[in-house]
């Protein structure tokens, strides 16, 4: 197909209109369909008449057919005349011959030449010892021997995923937070005295059911029930006498 200017315009809305040039209007229709059914157009006010009235209300006509020289004065010629509201510049222009300068490719390079740095500063932490042969069959197809220069432990990696990995010595480990101790139990006391226990007696405990003080004892696993009593002092009064009927040893309170 040959060179020219082109029209995009609205069926329901005739004066939205988008004013174009290619070298081959065949194909850069195509290229228009292909972006707009994926959503990814350069010009947003095109995508947005899409998404409100589909890609049907679009209307694609050639205006024009002129030579590849002539192509940015017919276009900016149009453009001043019919005054298209869909595009975004308003002076025709288009990337044909434009020889960009060392600033703009430093520029435009930026990006991929910080990732290949971030890699080669990644593989200067491993050494290639060697490239195995014999020993594939044991070790894996196409790897080989790579030495960290930090530890000296020995890898069996690619050459593709030893630029992503990193040793273990150079893997910082985060602390998380502290546990909590674990309270010190003692062996058989009974007769501790517990700083919160409300009572201030071990096994005492005030029982709401019945507004007394309930007094048990927890031995060899079993939690035995040794009475009601109006006051804590007779609760544990009484806690103690079945210690001692248990023949279970009673110790002094710890201060």
């Amino acid at each position: 197909m040959a060179s020219g200017i082109y029209k995009i315009s609205s069926i329901t809305h005739p004066d939205r209109v988008y004013i174009g040039s290619a070298k081959d209007l065949i194909i850069r229709l195509r290229t228009h369909l292909s972006q707009f059914r994926k959503g990814k157009h350069i010009n947003y006010l095109l995508l947005g008449h899409i998404k409100k009235y589909g890609i049907e209300d679009l209307k694609f006509e050639i205006i024009e057919e002129c030579s590849i020289d002539s192509l940015l004065i017919r276009e900016q010629y149009f453009i001043d005349s019919l005054k298209p509201s869909f595009n975004i510049c308003k002076k025709a222009g288009n990337t044909l011959g434009r020889k960009w300068t060392e600033s703009a490719r430093n520029k435009r390079n930026i990006k991929p030449f910080i990732q290949r740095e971030k890699q080669k500063e990644q593989v200067n932490f491993f050494k290639l010892i060697a490239e195995p042969i014999l020993s594939r069959q044991r070790i894996g197809y196409n790897k080989n021997h790579y030495e960290c220069l930090i530890c000296g432990d020995i890898h069996f990696q690619t050459e593709r995923y030893i630029a992503k990995i990193k040793c273990k010595c150079q893997i910082v480990f985060k602390l998380g937070k502290p546990k909590r101790p674990k309270p010190i139990t003692i062996k058989n006391g009974y007769n501790v005295k517990r700083k919160d226990n409300t009572s201030g007696y071990p096994g005492i405990t005030w029982d709401r059911s019945v507004n007394k003080w309930r007094a048990r004892i927890k031995h060899k696993g079993n939690l035995l029930d040794a009475g009601r009593f109006q006051t804590k002092e007779a609760a544990h009064y009484a806690r103690q006498q079945k210690l001692l009927s248990m023949n279970v040893p009673i110790r002094p309170w710890h201060s």
